[in-house]
Order: C-alpha cells, then structure tokens, then sequence
C-alpha cells in the first residue's frame, strides 16, 4: 500500500487521500504557505541554493552565444 505522511505525522492512505476531496483539501490548506512567505522563512538556503545553480549553470544572453562551429 502507498500512504502519506502529513506535516503533523497523520499517516492517511493513498485512496483516502486521492479519492475524494476534502481530506487532500483540508491538509493542504491546513499546512500550505505562499511562496513570498517561504521564501522569507527559507531564506538563507533559498539564496544559497539559488547562488548555486547561477555559478554552475549560468545563463548565457543570446547575443553573447557562441555560433557553432561548422
């Protein structure tokens, strides 16, 4: 069987969960944030992991691009 586990250790089937609505809705609105107010809270990694992913993948202008070699 596959079940979840909530933020406030539930652990609910996976057909409870997926069937009907109001179990999956009252969770997510229970434990759900906006992504502002994740960000404030998370901060520090949020800046480092996005710190991260700039350094060692960097995104080249088009104007700058190299053309292929032929």
């Amino acid at each position: 069987s596959i079940h979840y586990v909530t933020p406030d250790c539930r652990i609910i089937p996976f057909c409870a969960y997926n069937s009907g609505i109001e179990l999956r809705q009252e969770v997510e609105k229970k434990f759900s944030i906006s992504l502002s107010e994740w960000k404030e809270k998370n901060k520090a990694e949020y800046d480092q992991t996005v710190g991260e992913i700039k350094k060692n993948y960097p995104i080249v202008p088009k104007d700058e691009e190299e053309a292929p070699k032929e």
